[in-house]
């Protein structure tokens, strides 16, 4: 079933007014330094304050942290190479980017902003959504500021949204352009691949076990319309080829972080988001960068800025996450909290595991 299909609602929820037509915006496209609150009734309005109340420690004055992997503490390891750069590391030849010389495929340009109905004409015809869906309203808008190519865009808005096609409907208005995603996992970008397969638009995932000189070569002539690649890809010298490729660059349209809560959930233990600012270095260019989540408050988009290169002023769509079918439940500890007891319901009765990831958010707030 398509995204832009509502399903139906597993509770009940109430309808809304009806004052608001889904043809009329349903966000605030609203600046990052000035989102608005709304007030709770019967209490007076305050104003709020132009930057986030709690402020992240300096860069130079952060505490260094351990790092550990399956258990044990490991030494955090600086990479041989340039993140970024073509130099695979020092002493080693440096690497060239990809050359096509009398070859013109074309450049990204600015384009006016498409009403609604055309993005939906154009979604329709192509055959990614039914003929009897729309494109959202925060589908076209954030499609429009892309194409702008003006902005950097924080996306927020709940599983089930179409947050994925942001990426694609840009490329209707342009036949050339290409999108560049960075995923957190494996499994999301072979998923993402399977899934521009079924629209019939030319796509790859870039990761250790695919990244053949070929492929790298095929994505720098601008053959795949959306590339995926995980961070740390996307950093490598490999992949510098295709970034430092002249003809490439004009033809990116936006890079598009997908789950972008990872940046600040990760960046303390992989240290690729926490270099991600390099990338907009490496472009050369004013190229927007999109973040997509279902959960993006103020410290997430606070590292953004600051780890992925946003520009400060960045555009922010938020539709909320609120989710009337899931619900939130405290339960006390029965059992010692080293034990982990207490999570054995979460595994069928009679089963086992051999091993457990545990991934603990939000250490620079717990020291």
């Amino acid at each position: 079933m398509s995204e832009n299909v509502p399903p139906s609602a597993i509770l009940p929820v109430p309808e809304e007014s009806s004052d608001e037509s889904e043809e009329e915006p349903l966000l605030h496209s609203l600046a990052a330094r000035s989102v608005s609150i709304l007030s709770t009734p019967r209490q007076p309005k305050r104003r709020e304050p132009d930057s986030v109340l709690t402020s992240s420690p300096k860069a130079n004055s952060a505490k260094k942290r351990k790092q550990y992997r399956n258990g044990y503490e490991t030494a955090p390891k600086t990479p041989s190479y340039t993140p970024y750069g073509l130099r695979i590391s020092s002493g080693r030849k440096r690497l060239l980017p990809f050359k096509f010389p009398d070859e013109d495929f074309g450049a990204v340009r600015r384009q006016e902003p498409l009403s609604l109905e055309a993005w939906t004409a154009l979604a329709r015809e192509a055959g990614w959504i039914p003929q009897d869906a729309v494109v959202r309203s925060f589908q076209g808008h954030v499609s429009n500021l892309v194409l702008g190519q003006d902005d950097d865009i924080a996306v927020v808005a709940p599983t089930g949204k179409g947050k994925s096609l942001i990426w694609c409907f840009p490329l209707l208005a342009d036949k050339a352009a290409v999108s560049l995603v960075i995923t957190p996992y494996t499994s999301l970008g072979i998923e993402g691949t399977m899934r521009m397969t079924k629209m019939k638009l030319s796509s790859v995932y870039i990761y250790e076990d695919f990244k053949s000189e070929d492929v790298l070569e095929r994505a720098a002539r601008g053959d795949f319309r959306v590339i995926f690649a995980c961070p740390e890809m996307v950093e490598s010298p490999r992949f510098a080829r295709v970034l430092h490729c002249d003809t490439f660059k004009p033809l990116l349209q936006a890079v598009y972080l997908d789950e972008a809560h990872s940046v600040y959930e990760s960046h303390d233990w992989r240290p690729a988001y926490a270099r991600i600012s390099g990338l907009r270095r490496a472009l050369d260019r004013k190229v927007p960068f999109v973040a997509l989540s279902a959960t993006l408050p103020s410290p997430y988009r606070a590292a953004l800025v600051k780890y992925a290169g946003f520009r400060e002023d960045y555009v922010l769509v938020n539709l909320g996450n609120f989710r009337p079918e899931l619900s939130l439940v405290v339960l006390p500890l029965q059992y010692p909290k080293t034990s982990f007891q207490d999570l054995a319901f979460t595994l069928p009765w009679g089963t086992s595991v051999d091993e457990i990831l545990i991934i603990g958010i939000g250490l620079e707030r717990a020291g």
